[in-house]
């Protein structure tokens, strides 16, 4: 970006389409009090300009950074990763962005990264905690904002809500399938002894 140029406002958005600042503002936020033809209008200049929301300064009037942290420790692998991308996707379909941060092995990371997500103004923390590993995490960030776990066991913290998959009930499910269907050896590759 060279030193001239700038990022479009919410007044140029106004001054581009022939309306008031606060019917740029009344089109972003409550669009549906807005008339139709007026409404194209804006959503043509903001269009025409690129312009984008400044997440900051809408933070500052409302209290709100609509941002949400997610917390994982490993994204080489399929699992985490399909979670991350959904809770990304869904995310955005809410109106809300997504601060995305990892674990590290090193002592007092999960401390650190906890106080990174809140320092973000995250409004709440989702952990993808497929093992013990992701303990410490929890337990950092617990408390201190609305938290999340995505997780096959249950949390041990108090306060925060788990979402996940009853795993032993699917294996039991699956093993009974195939004896019904007359398998007669079934062998079971389990992943790393820490995970849950």
């Amino acid at each position: 970006m060279t030193p001239a140029s700038r990022r479009p406002s919410m007044g140029d958005v106004a001054a581009r389409a022939g309306v008031s600042y606060q019917t740029v503002s009344r089109v972003l936020n409550e669009p549906e009090i807005v008339r139709p033809a007026t409404r194209e209008r804006v959503l043509e200049a903001i269009s025409e300009l690129g312009y984008a929301r400044n997440r900051a300064a809408r933070a500052l009037k409302t209290s709100r950074s609509s941002l949400i942290g997610v917390l994982t420790d490993n994204l080489s692998l399929f699992g985490p990763a399909e979670t991350t991308t959904a809770v990304s996707t869904a995310a955005r379909e809410a109106g809300y962005s997504v601060v995305l941060t990892s674990m590290t092995s090193t002592p007092g990371s999960a401390r650190q990264v906890g106080a990174e997500l809140l320092g973000a103004g995250v409004e709440g923390i989702l952990v993808i905690a497929g093992h013990e590993g992701m303990s410490p995490a929890v337990s950092a960030v617990a408390g201190s904002t609305p938290v999340v776990v995505v997780s096959a066991q249950p949390s041990r913290e108090s306060g925060v809500d788990l979402v996940g998959i009853d795993q032993a009930l699917g294996a039991r499910l699956v093993v009974e399938h195939h004896q019904r269907t007359g398998a007669r050896s079934i062998v079971h590759l389990a992943g790393p002894t820490d995970w849950f």
